[in-house]
């Protein structure tokens, strides 16, 4: 059930501003000693707009915390969606080690004829019997996905489920829509994965063909009771109100049919807590050997910057922006549990917002900086980005005709007071003009050093800035002393949030000095352009 919103990393790296202003020092700092901190941040993403509860737990070095805000509360429950399948994982992962199953298993040998036949026709080849528990696992056996996949009608079920018609469906059901939707490509296509929950559907199968038991009594039996986790269970009672419901958009969302019906693909209900035990077990061995953990981090893109491995995920910004991989797996009702390997750290929690589901990551992301923080408290909120973009410039006082080039750049912002904020960058700019002329064909390379007020509006989702740009030159087409060093320029930027980790920035910058020197004595030049850039946001 994860969801296609996540966000999209196609930009150049470069380097990344990482500091962040910060106060009172403290020697040794404990997880306890954050708590305002960690509770803050969870407030400050209750907006009873886009999200209207969290509840969230971190592990770090033997410590625990858990906290929530709005509408929920520590202790309450909620469905974890697509987070089921690491559940789903881990019991498959127990039958390998009791060499009940091996990975390479073709599932033929485990699903009946009915469930196998025209369960892969793709470009008139029968690849049904080729795919293995692995493809399944890692979403690389190319079957379309039940769920989110359109089908026949031209709608998927996810839209269906969304405009208000909660249905049940069966297993049976699920894996013949998969049917009648075409496959993506042949299993083990290299470097090619699809996300498919029809994959973890026939996992749920192959456990309670393999175990002549429920997949309900495999997870209770193999996970639930060894962990103790008295409060997580499969959701199989559309009378049960104990999970909290689900947001969509600004409406809650009663789907109990539907959950009903996921099962081994998204069907699960837990706690930040319980799901925080459950994370850190499936890590440290305890649930099937640890030494199997390494096998699954093969990584197949799926939905950027989430790449899927075998039966797991993996959440990856780029190494510029600073941030640790994550490793496990979320869903679309905004859930999820990772581990971060560098810092040997768990966390667990949900936003329980089906509409924005990428705001869980901002929020973990935010949870895992404060935990792994030498400071007590940041008492300036800010954030980072880096930026890749086109510039379309012109030059004051020339004859020659706009040219398009280049920007890359760094990007700080500091929240004042709201709405207010204050902004630096540090860009690269191509700028100039092209032309016949020789003396008019202008190539400029400059950083530009902008420091600008920036007015948040609208929820923050639009920002509208202005201020003094200071521009040095790198160098030109020209002979070395043609232009001036240092010129000025007044910006104004407006950026609008795509996501919680993607922004866009348009801009123009207003040339304010002349950047002639030796050859156009009798001219004033000025940098004039129009820019547009995306920021990959690091919280």
């Amino acid at each position: 059930m994860d969801k296609k919103k996540i966000i999209s990393t196609t930009m150049l790296a470069v380097v990344a501003i990482n500091s962040t202003v910060k106060a009172q020092q403290a020697g040794s700092i404990q997880l306890a000693d954050k708590t305002s901190v960690l509770q803050e941040i969870l407030d400050n993403t209750v907006d009873n707009k886009k999200v209207f509860g969290v509840s969230f737990s971190v592990k770090h070095k033997g410590e625990v915390w858990s906290g929530s805000a709005g509408d929920m509360e520590n202790e309450q429950p909620f469905f974890i969606a697509s987070t089921t399948k690491l559940f789903t994982t881990a019991i498959i992962l127990h039958l390998v080690s009791e060499n009940k199953l091996t990975l390479e298993d073709k599932i033929g040998r485990y699903l009946d004829d009915d469930a196998m036949q025209g369960l892969h026709l793709y470009k008139g080849i029968d690849y049904s019997n080729e795919i293995t528990v692995r493809n399944l696992l890692a979403h690389t056996s190319g079957l379309p996905d039940y769920f989110e996949d359109k089908g026949t009608n031209g709608k998927s079920l996810e839209e269906d489920l969304f405009s208000g018609n909660d249905q049940f469906w069966t297993f049976e059901q699920a894996i013949e829509r998969s049917k009648k939707i075409h496959p993506l490509f042949a299993p083990s296509t290299k470097n090619k994965a699809h996300y498919s929950d029809a994959n973890f559907q026939l996992l749920g199968r192959i456990i309670e063909n393999i175990t002549d038991k429920s997949y309900s009594e495999n997870c209770r039996e193999l996970i639930f009771e060894p962990l103790n986790l008295s409060k997580t269970y499969l959701y199989n009672d559309i009378n049960d109100i104990r999970p909290k419901a689900m947001y969509y958009k600004n409406n809650v969302l009663k789907i109990p049919k539907a959950m009903t019906s996921f099962g081994a693909d998204g069907g699960i209900v837990s706690t930040s807590q319980e799901l925080l035990m459950f994370v850190e077990a499936f890590f440290t061995g305890k649930l099937f050997p640890k030494s199997y953990i390494e096998e699954l981090q093969v990584w197949n893109p799926i939905f950027p910057p989430i790449k899927s491995g075998v039966g797991i995920h993996q959440f990856k910004l780029p190494a510029i922006l600073g941030m640790p991989e994550l490793i496990g797996h979320s869903g679309l009702s905004g859930a999820l549990a990772y581990y971060d390997p560098k810092n040997d750290l768990y966390i667990a929690g949900t936003v329980n917002q089906i509409s924005y589901p990428s705001t869980s990551f901002t929020v973990a992301t935010k949870l895992i900086q404060a935990t792994v923080s030498k400071r007590k408290e940041q008492k300036i909120k800010s954030f980072s980005a880096i930026g890749i973009g086109a510039t379309y410039s012109s030059i004051e006082d020339n004859a020659g005709k706009p040219k398009a080039g280049l920007s890359l750049g760094l990007y700080k912002e500091y929240n004042i007071f709201k709405p207010v904020s204050f902004t630096a960058e540090i860009l690269y700019n191509q700028k100039g003009e092209r032309s016949n002329d020789p003396l008019q064909n202008i190539r400029l390379h400059y950083i530009d050093f902008p420091l600008m007020l920036k007015l948040n509006l609208w929820n923050d989702k639009i920002g509208i800035a202005s201020g003094l740009s200071t521009n040095v030159l790198l160098g030109s087409n020209k002979a070395k002393n043609t232009f001036q060093r240092v010129e000025y320029s007044v910006p104004f930027a407006v950026n609008y949030v795509l996501t919680d980790f993607l922004q866009v920035s348009l801009r123009y910058n207003m040339g304010i000095s002349n950047i002639a020197k030796n050859d156009y004595p009798d001219q004033k030049l000025k940098n004039n352009w129009l820019g547009i850039s995306l920021l990959l946001v690091k919280p």
